[in-house]
């Protein structure tokens, strides 16, 4: 009722989200002992400060006495989603132009498919047929936030497809991803999915396999997205905020 959580609000808050998630529950036990010893330290860097910093001031304040707003919380999120995306990115190599190649970026695309689909992608980016081209971190992040809308431009390929009688261009693909997710998606980066999902040459993407690898891209991996949103938010938000502590 005070236009905001509190810092002891939020943490039984997201106790309960842990307690409903079988990754949760599972992982808790995992980390009792290291939060053991960052309370800890933190109880010892608080005493020894005179009562300065405490868990969580990126949203709490330095002393924990803020209240969590959404917009704040809203903010702190997407940075920390941005954060997240530049570290892969960066874990890329990208060269002195901040730019990848474009098999490292195909790489990305199909990183969480079914291990039993990855080893046909693979060769596929591995011959000397496939594309080259590079991709800027700009346009990694513009594909990548694509994701957000990523139900809305499979609905729209998939009108596309019924309507061409089963066929996907990379005119529909190119059309569906710059109406619908507000992304254009320059020759390259379509001609490298179109390597990937089109393997015969036809002409046609298979829509199906692409959207299924980039539903698990989005939620890296597993279809079960609460408790990898709930786990991962978690985890990132812990170091987000030891980083700010320490």
């Amino acid at each position: 009722g005070g236009g905001g959580v509190t810092r002891e609000a939020f943490g039984e808050i997201m106790d309960v989200l842990r307690q409903q998630s079988s990754v949760g529950a599972a992982a808790r036990s995992d980390v009792v002992s290291s939060s053991n010893a960052v309370k800890k330290k933190l109880e010892s860097k608080h005493a020894s400060d005179g009562g300065g910093q405490l868990d969580n001031p990126a949203l709490f304040g330095q002393r924990g006495d803020q209240r969590l707003t959404f917009a704040k919380f809203s903010t702190f999120v997407s940075k920390l989603q941005d954060d997240m995306l530049r570290l892969e990115f960066e874990g890329l190599s990208p060269d002195s132009d901040d730019c990848i190649d474009l098999r490292q970026f195909a790489q990305t695309v199909v990183s969480n498919v079914y291990p039993n689909k990855l080893k046909g992608h693979m060769q596929r980016i591995e011959s000397p047929d496939f594309p080259d081209g590079r991709v800027t971190w700009g346009e990694f992040q513009s594909f990548s936030g694509s994701m957000k809308q990523l139900k809305d431009i499979a609905a729209a390929i998939e009108i596309s497809s019924i309507a061409q009688g089963g066929k996907v261009g990379k005119k529909e693909l190119a059309h569906a991803f710059q109406v619908v997710g507000g992304v254009k998606l320059k020759r390259e980066v379509v001609d490298a999915i179109f390597a990937l999902f089109d393997p015969s040459g036809s002409g046609s993407l298979d829509h199906h396999a692409f959207f299924t690898a980039m539903r698990l891209r989005k939620y890296r991996g597993t279809a079960r997205r609460r408790e990898v949103d709930v786990i991962a938010f978690v985890g990132c938000s812990g170091m987000c905020f030891n980083h700010y502590v320490f």
